[in-house]
């Protein structure tokens, strides 16, 4: 028996052909794949249901809950992880400092970084752990500013699994990446999803990914007409 995890109702994407009223929902343990060519509103819909938006008219609602009235970091306590399109890092930190940092906010235990100097030896291995998973534990002490972009994307994604949400939200994960490291990234997204996870990702084209579970809304350039 599956649940609803995600329901939009209304949600109004000028870019969605035509100004149309966006309706649609995601099962728990499902990928929706949220499609259609650049300039479509793939981002701003992201961003409506992660909070980075509020949405007026329209209404999102996450395991029953209308949500939206929460911002962002509210709905991030409330079980949504956001990764955004780019590949930005924090100052010279490691690899393994940014996983740590995400740990830490989830355990609720503020923004200090360095768990050696505090000793904080379970909070490293459960870093390491997850470094291990994206395959990036070799990496974990390199500056993550000398990362190449797919392996970017692949501590952003640790650091997503690290707060353990109920629902993953990606923007664009296998853009501009290579073959090697869109197949790495594939590989990663369909071991999320066997295990369970539900995943809601934005992508130009659905062919990219088969995952199982996978719903796709479509979106429409203005004046053309998509199909949920």
């Amino acid at each position: 028996m599956t649940t609803t995890l995600l329901e939009l109702r209304g949600l109004d994407l000028p870019q969605a052909g035509a100004g149309r009223r966006v309706g649609w929902t995601l099962e728990s343990g499902g990928t929706g794949l949220v499609c259609g060519p650049p300039g479509t509103g793939k981002t701003a819909c992201l961003d409506l249901v992660s909070g980075q938006r509020r949405a007026a008219p329209g209404q999102v609602f996450l395991a029953g809950q209308d949500i939206g009235r929460l911002g962002a970091p509210a709905r991030a306590r409330a079980g949504i992880a956001r990764s955004l399109a780019g590949d930005a890092v924090l100052g010279g930190l490691s690899v393994l400092d940014h996983v740590c940092l995400a740990l830490r906010r989830r355990l609720g235990r503020g923004p200090g970084l360095f768990a050696r100097r505090s000793g904080d030896w379970e909070l490293l291995d459960s870093a390491e752990r997850l470094l291990q998973q994206v395959r990036l534990l070799a990496l974990a002490e390199q500056p993550a500013r000398s990362l190449g972009r797919a392996e970017r994307r692949r501590m952003d994604l640790a650091m997503l699994m690290a707060q353990e949400p109920r629902l993953y939200v990606l923007d664009a994960p296998l853009a501009g990446l290579d073959g090697a490291g869109a197949a790495a990234m594939r590989d990663l997204l369909a071991g999320l999803s066997a295990a369970g996870a539900t995943l809601l990702l934005a992508l130009r084209d659905p062919r990219d990914l088969d995952l199982q579970g996978q719903t796709i809304l479509q979106l429409a350039p203005p004046g053309e007409t998509g199909d949920d």
